[in-house]
């Protein structure tokens, strides 16, 4: 409460020095307005007698006189300096640098556990509580406190102070809630759900693509975690599945998942107010070619027997009740399968852009071994990136090959992001030690894995110079092991 004060007391100060400058004058004899000197009893002076200013010209003279200003001035110098040092005990109070709660009586506290913002208010919660374990209040002060954390909870358009979810849970968990104030702070505490990410933008892919789908939603000050049944909150179930409709137009279920068992829980680090949480899904597309409708289903309920393990007397009517919270939300989505070689990746040409296409790619060798045994073969990790000079959306969308007279072997590169660097290895069978080839080529399939992040690629075939492989190391006999 002392930093709404401290800014009342500030504003109150500002208003009276504005107020010194604005106010009135007072009686209505004339003065110099140079000098200030009074000209009551002349009768019509040219000049004034004090300073000799021309009191001919217009606004020359002023009628009445304002104040002394300085007792004004020293209120708002003094209410200044109390409103400030108001501001940094709540600034020490929040920063646990001296804790000003501990030196407050109950009803302050009460009062501003309802009545602060949540950082506050859960700092006046969390001093309220200690009291309580502490045996320093009474029974009613729990009350009173569940009470403002019920009416808190249930003013959605406020953000809620994180430290009175416990005060709540912990209720439920002594039975003392209705089913009817339960389902009230089950139907709050779930915001509403939205899909955050749902694949490419321009929803097109091709057969055996990976997409990922991703549903988020707030709570009202708490976290989701994993905790047993024991712990004071409030278990979960969610569950996230995706449907698309076949030629009868039924929704036919691709894929699914549940999660069983988190708890919205106050939790140290989050941030108060609200707290986001999400389900993923990720599904391998299997569709024919075409556009495809579909569907997301996202259910967040409550595990009745969870929650009534930590209900007192709960019977079987009741957690029938508690199984029924629930809430259903619906996506609706549209896919476009194609072949990949119609998706279209643009492929810039390295000669367009630079006189030695060699430099457009960043290749190094971070080790390469060989062996006499044939059957393990030479290895060589590498990374690889396109050169940090070119454009942000360019990357790489094809292979890259190790070749030495009539052997190659290609990697794939459809997973590099532009400028940053991506680890590889390849094997080697039958390679001789010596020099090998290394060179870039373009390939559209590749491109199109790659076109989410990399929505250009450099087409064509880059050299990219050799690479030795080292001599094969000599193999050590059972002896000396």
């Amino acid at each position: 409460m002392e930093y709404y004060a401290g800014i009342f007391i500030c504003a109150l100060g500002g208003l009276m020095l504005l107020w010194v400058f604005v106010r009135p004058r007072k009686g209505d004899e004339p003065h110099c307005r140079a000098c200030r000197f009074s000209l009551a009893g002349l009768t019509e002076p040219r000049v004034c007698p004090e300073c000799g200013a021309d009191l001919t010209l217009k606004r020359s003279t002023i009628k009445g006189h304002r104040p002394n200003p300085r007792p004004a001035i020293a209120w708002c110098i003094g209410l200044a300096l109390l409103g400030s040092a108001l501001i940094g005990l709540d600034r020490m109070n929040r920063t646990g640098f001296y804790s000003l709660n501990a030196h407050k009586p109950a009803w302050l506290l009460q009062s501003e556990a309802f009545l602060l913002g949540d950082l506050r208010a859960s700092m006046a919660t969390d001093e309220i509580l200690d009291r309580l374990s502490d045996g320093k209040l009474a029974p009613s002060a729990r009350d009173t406190l569940l009470r403002t954390a019920l009416v808190r909870h249930a003013q959605t358009w406020r953000a809620f102070p994180d430290a009175q979810w416990i005060v709540i849970t912990a209720a439920i968990g002594r039975g003392e809630l209705s089913f009817e104030q339960i389902e009230r702070v089950w139907n709050d505490c779930i915001c509403d759900a939205s899909l955050i990410e749902a694949g490419r933008g321009d929803q097109t892919y091709f057969p055996g693509e990976s997409v990922l789908f991703v549903v988020g939603y707030d709570t009202r000050a708490g976290s989701l975690i994993r905790a047993g049944p024991a712990e004071s909150g409030f278990p979960l179930d969610q569950s996230m599945s995706i449907s698309f409709a076949n030629e009868d137009g039924e929704m036919i279920t691709a894929a699914k998942i549940r999660s069983r068992g988190p708890v919205i829980q106050r939790h140290a680090n989050m941030r108060p107010g609200t707290s986001s949480n999400y389900q993923q899904l990720r599904i391998v597309l299997h569709e024919e070619i075409g556009e495809h409708q579909g569907r997301i289903e996202f259910e967040v309920s409550c595990i009745a027997d969870m929650l009534g393990a930590t209900w007192a007397n709960a019977d079987e009517q009741q957690l029938a009740k508690l199984g029924s919270l629930n809430h259903t939300y619906s996506f609706p989505i549209k896919i476009n399968i194609v072949d990949p070689l119609d998706l279209e990746v643009p492929a810039i040409d390295p000669a367009s852009i630079a006189q030695t296409p060699s430099s457009l790619i960043d290749f190094e060798v971070t080790k390469a071994t060989n062996s006499f045994d044939h059957s393990r073969g030479a290895v060589i990790t590498f990374r690889v990136r396109t050169a940090l000079r070119l454009e942000k959306d360019i990357g790489l969308g094809g292979h890259l090959f190790f070749a030495q007279g009539n052997r190659r072997v290609g990697v794939s590169l459809d997973g590099c992001t532009p400028h940053e660097w991506s680890q590889y290895f390849v094997t080697l069978f039958g390679y001789k030690p010596g020099p090998v080839d290394v060179y870039y080529e373009h390939d559209q399939i590749t491109a199109a894995k790659a076109r989410k992040k990399a929505p250009r690629v450099l087409g064509g075939t880059i050299d990219l110079g050799t690479v030795t492989l080292p001599d094969p190391w000599p193999e050590a006999d059972d002896n000396s092991r």
